[in-house]
């Protein structure tokens, strides 16, 4: 589900998990729903959540560090930096290629 926001007076279009109205109004119904747990499940989640971040730090770690030796690779090729026109036919060719092989 897509919707439209409107930053800096330029409306434009956000899938619905990237809306802040529509996360907020999300993390309201969330934040319903723990309140109507009793306090031990409330527990429970929170231990759920703490599992969450502690398992994702490492991943974000690592793709931090590989993204650091991509940017270093990248450097030492010594090319010429792309231009905004390039990089969105970069971005649109690979949403092509990915809404392809969805279908």
């Amino acid at each position: 589900m897509e919707s439209t926001a409107c930053h800096g007076g330029l409306a434009k279009t956000l899938p619905s998990g990237r809306n802040p109205i529509i996360r907020a109004r999300r993390g309201d119904q969330l934040i319903e729903k723990l309140k109507s747990l009793p306090p031990e499940q409330r527990a429970e989640v929170e231990d759920f959540i703490d599992f969450l971040t502690v398992r994702r730090e490492p991943t974000r770690d690592e793709a931090a560090r590989r993204l650091g030796e991509a940017f270093t690779r990248l450097d030492a090729l010594n090319l010429p930096s792309m231009t905004a026109e390039e990089v969105q036919a970069e971005i649109d060719a690979a949403r092509a290629k990915r809404r392809q092989e969805r279908s």
